[in-house]
């Protein structure tokens, strides 16, 4: 297991020493569950400190090794306080930084304690011995830990109310719960847990210098039409940039004439100009045959030179030369490689990668293109499970639906959470409906009425098109946030008369006419996967919106039309899928092995 001793984090000076020993796994499973930084620990003595006091807690593992946090008491019962039930102790919150460190110890503890149930309800406490010191070696107090069950840490937290009767939870992932005030009895744990609703938070500056000798594993997101990188710092997930300070890099892959290789943004620029030496989305293509029915429209409409390589698979002909699909995507990867460890100022060698659900022979060709990119892939998770855990799910049991709409293909997933592990109860899709429809639609649009003008069909002018898909992309991203947009497009077209420009206003509206259908066929799917499921859309405790597409004000009205419950994009869901292979990563450095 990983050993906690050499982890570093900011030390405040603190008022009393707490020394907790677990004797066994068990124990560990019980002073972590339900998220120890939410519910804390319950230190049973009949001398607590003062509300504020600061604490450092050292808790001993049973394999030897040990975790030091930090915490602050929040709650404080004295000897002539204490109530039946309830002894007379302290609450502690520990410090949010280290939030990451005990979620991984609940997993570690989960591994190693088997199947154990340790929510036991009908247990209010378990008890872990416990010493107390002050700094200065005063005599120890003999006391003993326990889970604080979350019925008291509403009660704790709610000493600390702020001035309008509210009060919040940090959340690892960076969001807050807001709760409101309790009320004066509260019977039913989920009570809590029923009124709190997720709010998205400024997001924090995080450390990009990884700390030397520290072995980092990155999350790759080697997406259909873009990709990113992330790694954990700290307490922080950070998205990696470029110099332009751009997170997300098209999959694109163009090889020029004069022999070059270019990936990217800059290959997407070029690609009207080298039509037939262009890969655009090649994740479509891995790991798939050239006779394969489910890319023959796309091989039949594509300008690449395509034919069957040695074992059946897509091959494509540049320049004389024999490309393979790994190859095309190894570059893909390497660049992104590359800008993480510039970012990192750390050399990027381990990663995680994700792939769709539905992957099989296409999970082996993406691990053997990262290899080809010279990296070692240590783990390759679900990509709804990844989105998932960039979400903070995992915690709790629960049903989520995580429905990812992409740049390039639409995912659907339903899974069952039981004791942190993820089961998949059903799937479904359609690998060949996103965002570039949607960019379609609009651009499909504006060319009819430029052709009502001008008399010119821009669908049959190869460099003007694609200038106009890039444009009715940007328009539909900006569309997410405005209610209308102007596209401009200087020079368009040229003419005898001179240059003609394209200038046209957009509406959401509009949009939302053009690209209600669309929004339909994903419904159908999910719809469809429910129902093979023996499921219904009340069946669902919590859903998660990944992919670009999850901006569009429509699909958001529709998804939360369609499961009757509030939706909130509390993670980039451009970021969801990187930043849940970073959260693995973090796992895999610190304990050996993937958290699912």
């Amino acid at each position: 297991m990983a050993d906690f001793k050499d982890r570093v984090h900011k030390r405040f000076p603190f008022e009393l020493a707490v020394e907790i020993s677990a004797k066994d796994w068990e124990d560990v499973l019980h002073l972590t569950t339900d998220n120890i930084s939410q519910g804390g620990l319950f230190i049973r003595t009949d001398e607590p400190p003062d509300v504020g006091s600061r604490l450092q807690i050292t808790l001993q593992l049973p394999d030897g090794g040990e975790l030091v946090v930090d915490g602050v008491v929040v709650h404080s019962i004295t000897f002539e306080r204490a109530w039946e039930g309830l002894a007379a102790g302290f609450g502690v919150r520990f410090d949010s930084k280290h939030d990451m460190d005990l979620g991984l110890l609940e997993a570690m503890a989960v591994a190693q304690a088997g199947d154990l149930q340790a929510d036991d309800e009908a247990e209010a406490y378990v008890s872990v011995p416990a010493r107390l010191t002050s700094p200065d070696g005063s005599p120890a107090q003999v006391a003993s830990a326990h889970r604080l069950l979350q019925l008291s840490a509403v009660r704790a937290l709610a000493e600390q109310a702020r001035d309008d009767g509210t009060y919040e939870i940090d959340l690892p992932d960076g969001a807050i719960i807001d709760l409101p005030p309790p009320p004066e009895a509260i019977s039913e744990v989920e009570e809590a847990d029923h009124r709190a609703t997720p709010r998205p938070e400024p997001p924090k500056a995080a450390p990009t210098v990884a700390a030397e000798g520290q072995a980092v594993v990155f999350g790759i997101d080697f997406g259909t039409t873009y990709s990113s990188i992330a790694m954990v710092r700290g307490q922080n997930i950070a998205i990696l940039e470029d110099e332009e300070g751009i997170t997300m890099f098209p999959s694109s892959v163009c090889y020029p004439d004069d022999g070059s290789t270019l990936v990217g943004w800059s290959a997407r620029e070029q690609a009207p100009l080298n039509p037939a030496t262009t890969f655009r989305s090649p994740k479509r293509l891995i790991g798939r045959r050239h006779d394969d029915q489910r890319i023959e429209a796309l091989l039949a409409s594509s300008p690449l030179r395509t034919s069957a390589g040695p074992n059946g698979e897509v091959v494509a002909d540049v320049h004389g030369e024999t490309i393979t699909i790994p190859q095309v995507c190894a570059e893909i990867i390497r660049y992104v490689a590359a800008i993480g460890s510039a970012g990192a100022k750390t050399t990027v060698e381990r990663i995680v990668l994700s792939v769709p659900t539905s992957f099989e022979e296409e999970r082996h060709a993406i691990k053997r293109a990262a290899e080809l990119a010279g990296l070692t892939v240590v783990g390759i998770v679900d990509e709804p499970v990844a989105a998932a855990m960039a979400y903070g799910l995992g915690r709790q049991d629960q049903t989520v639906a995580v429905y990812d709409f992409g740049g390039g293909t639409f995912d659907f997933s339903v899974m069952a959470i039981k004791k942190g592990r993820f089961e998949m109860l059903g799937e479904s899709g359609d690998p060949w409906l996103g965002g570039d429809d949607f960019d379609l639609a609009l651009a499909n649009h504006v060319a009819d009425l430029f052709w009502r003008r001008t008399k010119v069909d821009l669908r049959q002018r190869q460099v003007e098109w694609q200038r106009l898909l890039f444009h009715c992309e940007a328009a539909k991203r900006r569309l997410s946030s405005e209610e209308e947009v102007l596209l401009s497009a200087p020079a368009m077209l040229m003419s005898l008369k001179g240059p003609v420009d394209l200038e046209l206003t957009i509406s959401r509206e509009q949009c939302h006419a053009l690209w209600s259908d669309l929004v339909g066929q994903s419904l159908d799917a999910v719809e469809g996967c429910l129902s093979l499921a023996s499921m219904g859309p009340g069946d669902v405790d919590a859903v998660v919106m990944t992919g670009g597409v999850s901006r569009i004000p429509l699909v958001q009205q529709r998804v939360q039309e369609l499961f009757q419950q509030q939706i909130e994009l509390t993670v980039n869901p451009e970021h969801a899928v990187v930043m849940g292979n970073a959260i693995c990563g973090r796992f895999v450095s610190l304990s050996g092995r993937l958290p699912v």
